[in-house]
């Protein structure tokens, strides 16, 4: 029994030429599935369609070894996958098994970065898994074999607006556990979940968001590749921000998206989300990972992270509320504009998500 429901008989999917390390397997709406299996260091993809399984085929992507798969569907198969490169490094990395969204169908995508750690480290990761209850989110085990050895999970998403071709992620961040096989993801429209076979962490996925627009007075960001950094001075006349609101703490999300005021409106758009370490009374400290897209004049806004980002800007009771950021970048960008000041900003900031173990 499944939740209530027999489950129909067994089917064979097909016959594999080896031992299997490690399988991950998703379901679309329309009841076509996809199951991807490691063999050795290769990966098998095998598709169900219109209730018929086809014949597995090896990946045209290429690893030392195979430490972890995991597979969601959101307009193509998505993938994680965590394993070493021919030099010995180890891998966090994703790929598309496409069904026409992001990638053509049948075909992977080659294999992007998340993490990695260099060969003689003493540091492997393994045991993936992804879902994407309100912005996709990872979690993957780090395991270190030196002195003090540990298996943490670690947890990293991506930027609510990206798609998951983007391979925008959160700079990885630890959580305060021992597993060799992670953390499973889970989720409703109200909450999320995660579980491990002793305990179960859950968090509200409706936490309201905190516009603090009217109160910037000064938004500085130095944008570059693999890194960067971002202040916010909120005001602080009249000690508006002496009690700091939940959503103004270590664990929030800022999204800066700098704009213009013009004559006929205020022109927007989205920037890049900063996530940062600190609490209140310390100035912030944090790391990102931000869009490889030039930015645009717009706004900026900011929320809080909704599962492990460590930030949120301090307040001051007498004169003004400080965010600092430090960053790091996937891939290539560019600076921000510079043939005029920003003239707006917009900060919106939400609550990250408590942590409830059952």
């Amino acid at each position: 029994m499944d939740n209530g429901s027999t489950l129909g008989a067994a089917v064979t999917v097909g016959t594999a030429s080896g031992a299997v390390g490690w399988l991950a397997a998703d379901v679309k709406a329309n009841g076509d599935a996809l199951l991807i299996y490691s063999i050795g260091a290769t990966v098998f993809s095998v598709k169900r369609t219109s209730g018929s399984w086809g014949a597995p085929a090896a990946w045209t992507n290429s690893a030392a070894s195979i430490s972890g798969l995991a597979c969601y569907y959101q307009g193509d198969w998505n993938a994680a996958v965590c394993g070493t490169n021919a030099a010995g490094d180890a891998f966090a990395w994703t790929s598309i098994f496409g069904d026409g969204f992001s990638q053509a169908s049948n075909t992977w995508s080659p294999l992007r970065e998340v993490t990695r750690a260099s060969a003689g480290s003493n540091v492997s990761f393994r045991a993936p898994f992804l879902s994407q209850p309100d912005t996709y989110r990872l979690t993957f085990v780090e395991k270190y074999t030196g002195s003090a050895a540990y298996n943490r999970p670690y947890h990293s998403y991506s930027p609510a607006t990206a798609d998951f071709a983007s391979n925008l992620w959160r700079e990885p961040v630890p959580f305060d556990l021992t597993s060799d096989f992670g953390q499973a993801i889970a989720f409703s429209a109200t909450a999320a979940w995660i579980t491990t076979p002793s305990g179960v962490w859950t968090a509200s996925l409706t936490a309201p968001l905190l516009d603090v627009t009217a109160d910037v007075v000064e938004a500085a960001m130095d944008d570059r590749p693999f890194g960067g950094r971002c202040r916010i001075v909120l005001r602080n006349d009249g000690g508006r921000y002496a009690t700091l609101p939940p959503q103004i703490k270590a664990g929030a999300e800022m999204r800066v998206s700098p704009g213009y005021l013009t004559a006929s409106s205020t022109q927007v758009s989205d920037g890049p989300a900063t996530g940062s370490r600190a609490s209140s009374g310390a100035r912030p400290r944090a790391r990102r990972r931000s869009s490889s897209k030039p930015a645009t004049p717009g706004r900026c806004s900011s929320n809080g992270s909704r599962g492990g980002s460590t930030h949120g800007p301090r307040a001051s009771a007498t004169s003004s509320a400080f965010c600092s950021s430090s960053s790091r970048e996937q891939g290539s960008s560019l600076p921000l504009p510079v043939a005029a000041p920003p003239r707006r900003t917009s900060i919106q900031l939400s609550p990250s998500i408590p942590a409830i173990r059952a």
